[in-house]
């Protein structure tokens, strides 16, 4: 799930300092998002959608929606 995170992140060319300073948290939580530590608030995983030119289904829920969908078949 995370996975997705970072690699738009890193495709975009953000620095997890830029983005954890748009977003007005601290890089440490960021990272801890990035590696499914921590899950954001809705209105954060929004945030960080549009900030990465994304939608919140694209960035924290299609890679399972493919692990599941491998599963059952």
């Amino acid at each position: 799930m995370r996975k997705k995170l970072k690699e738009t992140r890193i495709k975009k060319n953000i620095e997890v300092k830029e983005i954890a300073r748009k977003l007005k948290i601290s890089e440490s939580y960021y990272y801890k998002i990035e590696q499914g530590k921590r899950n954001p608030t809705i209105t954060l995983a929004k945030d960080i959608a549009d900030l990465l030119g994304s939608t919140v289904d694209e960035i924290f829920f299609d890679d399972n929606l493919d692990e599941t969908s491998k599963e059952t078949a």
